[in-house]
């Protein structure tokens, strides 16, 4: 069974695009998995000399490489959702925003549910981390 998820990723207060991962969800799996790439990323304004997955000339560029880094070559797994999109009843919601050119995570727990049954509104899941990408730890959250 998976372990779905949703990422959302905001530029200020506006949600430009939500992610729907269906498996490996949980804090030690997507949770790293984001942690990992946009750890050590700079998000900027424009573009001088630097490589993907170094920087990104703000937060939309950062959503397509995540979304490019999720997706890899795999058909399914990783689906763009509406930004209001109803839930597919997603345990995780990890919640992305630019602070001072670094990722910070809002990461958030809703109750585990099994196919056919829903998950937990996102406004009633509970915070489990909010801090920068470089020190999310996904096993000190399990």
């Amino acid at each position: 069974m998976g372990t779905r998820a949703r990422v959302n990723i905001f530029d200020g207060n506006a949600l430009i695009v939500s992610i729907y991962r269906q498996f490996d969800g949980y804090p030690t799996g997507l949770g790293d998995e984001i942690a990992k790439f946009a750890g050590q990323m700079k998000i900027i304004n424009g573009i001088s000399g630097q490589k993907a997955g170094e920087a990104a000339n703000g937060m939309g560029c950062f959503a397509a490489q995540l979304i490019g880094h999720l997706k890899g070559d795999s058909i399914g797994s990783v689906y763009i959702r509406g930004t209001d999109a109803d839930s597919h009843g997603e345990e995780f919601s990890y919640n992305l925003h630019n602070r001072d050119g670094k990722i910070w995570i809002d990461a958030l727990a809703g109750s585990v549910t099994f196919f056919g049954n829903p998950g937990t509104p996102e406004a009633e899941m509970k915070p489990i981390f909010s801090g920068f990408a470089k020190d999310f730890r996904g096993e000190d959250l399990e």
